[in-house]
């Protein structure tokens, strides 16, 4: 079962969610694509449950940090990721494939993630949950901010996900989504390592700038 962490405010973190048994088909035409799925649907049950539990819904998780065993299992599984998460003012995610046979039982998704009760109604200023409703009162700060870039620009890449560059908590703490060395104005990778890992900070610098007031 996942581990869950509950701090002050209405904050979680949900870590080691990962499907309770290793999906497994004598089916020669059930690819591993198609069982990393069963996988992540068995996941995101296990984490609609622990949201339930705390009253708090999808729209509520800041960051989601997501293993994989291949990174060619993305693309199936995004799709479900996008139905459950949404495309408004999304989570910031962090996406990494770690290779086969690494996670206990040999399964093929991990995920963790940090979750702030009320701020997906905060974002929408509805006020029904009690920590949305203390938030809308409170002038001095915001308990939730999402940075989502949705069109090509000079500055940062285009979100392609659904995934927001930075979610940030209580206007102090930045939840930054996984860089790779995209140039954002061609969306195109630095064509060596040097490259594009100069291009990440680049990228994670201008996210930063981005923000209200700056953070750099």
């Amino acid at each position: 079962l996942p581990q869950v962490r509950q701090m002050t405010g209405g904050l979680l973190h949900v870590s080691e969610i990962t499907s309770p048994v290793t999906a497994y088909s004598h089916d020669i035409t059930v690819s591993e694509a198609d069982l990393a799925v069963a996988e992540f649907k068995a996941v995101l049950h296990l984490l609609k449950a622990v949201l339930t539990r705390f009253g708090a819904t999808p729209q509520d998780v800041l960051i989601v940090h997501l293993y994989l065993s291949e990174i060619s299992h993305f693309q199936l599984i995004n799709s479900h990721y996008r139905d459950f998460f949404g495309t408004l003012l999304p989570p910031s995610r962090s996406c990494v494939a770690v290779g086969n046979k690494k996670f206990p039982g040999g399964r093929r998704v991990l995920m963790d993630c940090m979750i702030q009760i009320g701020s997906g109604q905060y974002m929408r200023d509805k006020d029904e949950d009690p920590y949305a409703k203390a938030a809308l009162l409170t002038t001095t700060s915001s308990l939730r901010q999402v940075l989502h870039v949705q069109s090509i620009s000079y500055w940062a890449p285009v979100c392609v996900g659904p995934y927001s560059q930075v979610n940030t908590l209580r206007s102090g703490l930045h939840f930054l989504a996984g860089q790779i060395g995209l140039v954002p104005a061609t969306m195109k990778l630095q064509t060596t390592w040097t490259g594009q890992l100069d291009q990440c900070w680049t990228n994670v610098a201008r996210v930063l700038d981005g923000l209200d007031g700056g953070s750099l």
